[in-house]
């Protein structure tokens, strides 16, 4: 624990440097500041909410707001076509994901994704984390884990249970 902490003192360290160079040249303003990172402690190979959720800050101030915030569901399949769309570029079509810049406008309208898909197939491995795949809505969430002959599943009312510690799954 002790590791960690003095590599998180580092890194906060080093942007803080960043952030004060780009102050001291005047270029703040014309940098796009993201920063993202893994889910930290907990297995990632879950679908459960601690596991599913991965900090996503940006700072842009042309276009956002300080210290605004949204609710909107964002994938890490977002940033490349989000860098391609503030530069102007063209995405491709295999480019996976949807430009965040309406996000960061705070102008995304009813079209914006509503639901994620999640799938983990990295079974049997060293996590021994069962296969699963799910959908996650901005209210529920269906689970289903899958394989060598083993299938359960499991739905949360994130609303009324944003721990995930009633499945509805088996209610009538």
């Amino acid at each position: 624990m002790r590791d960690y902490m003095q590599s998180v003192a580092a890194v906060d360290e080093s942007v803080g440097k960043v952030l004060d160079y780009l102050e001291e040249t005047d270029e703040i303003d014309n940098t796009l500041i993201v920063y993202t990172s893994d889910q930290g402690f907990f297995d990632k190979r879950f679908m459960y909410e601690p596991t599913l959720h991965t900090p996503l800050l940006i700072r842009y101030s042309p276009m956002i707001r300080p210290g605004s915030v949204t609710d909107k569901m964002a994938l890490n399949l977002d940033y490349g076509a989000t860098f391609l769309d503030l530069t102007g570029a063209t995405k491709p079509d295999d480019v996976q994901g949807e430009s965040l810049l309406p996000v960061m406008r705070g102008k995304a309208d009813d079209r914006w994704r509503k639901s994620i898909y999640y799938h983990y197939y990295k079974y049997p491995d060293w996590h021994m984390v069962h296969k699963q795949y799910g959908v996650r809505t901005e209210t529920h969430k269906l689970i289903t884990f899958y394989g060598n002959g083993f299938k359960n599943n499991e739905m949360y009312d994130l609303v009324n249970d944003p721990n995930e510690l009633i499945s509805l799954y088996d209610l009538p």
